[in-house]
């Protein structure tokens, strides 16, 4: 879980979080599931809460607190 991060901007980008390296491959919606798996209504209470599908490139150890983002040029 991030905040104070544009995830749209990371889509089709590689970045960096933490020194781990990743490629945004998808958006990412609240969906259906949700409501069975976390609770029911959790759909409706993340609309618009959305998040970013990537995939890992490199090894590493992210962990809770803050982080330097590093963003690069889009994936050809």
């Amino acid at each position: 879980v991030v905040e104070g991060i544009d995830l749209g901007t990371m889509l089709e980008r590689r970045f960096t979080l933490g020194g781990v390296e990743f490629e945004g491959t998808g958006e990412a919606r609240p969906c259906h599931w949700m409501n069975g798996v976390v609770a029911p209504g959790a759909e409706d209470w993340l609309m618009g809460q959305g998040g970013l599908r990537a995939k890992v490139l490199s090894d590493g150890e992210l962990a809770v607190g803050p982080v330097s983002v590093w963003l690069a040029q889009e994936v050809a």
